[in-house]
């Protein structure tokens, strides 16, 4: 696992997606933020399922 590796993944209606990628992605790091676009699926319990940090932006898009 690599030290001071924090992976940030923009999502938005991606649960689905996100249950295949997080359990890879901890294989690097335990350090994951999900920044979710308001999402109208289970994306933050997929993040509370993994422990990981989840976000919700204030929809002003990935830029902002």
């Amino acid at each position: 696992m690599l030290e001071n590796l924090n992976i940030i993944v923009p999502s938005k209606n991606e649960a689905k997606n996100l249950e295949f990628i997080i359990p890879k992605l901890l294989n690097y790091t335990d350090d994951i933020t999900i920044v979710d676009g308001n999402s109208r699926d289970d994306t933050e319990k997929v993040c509370e399922k993994y422990n990981v940090k989840y976000i919700k932006d204030n929809n002003l898009g990935k830029g902002d």
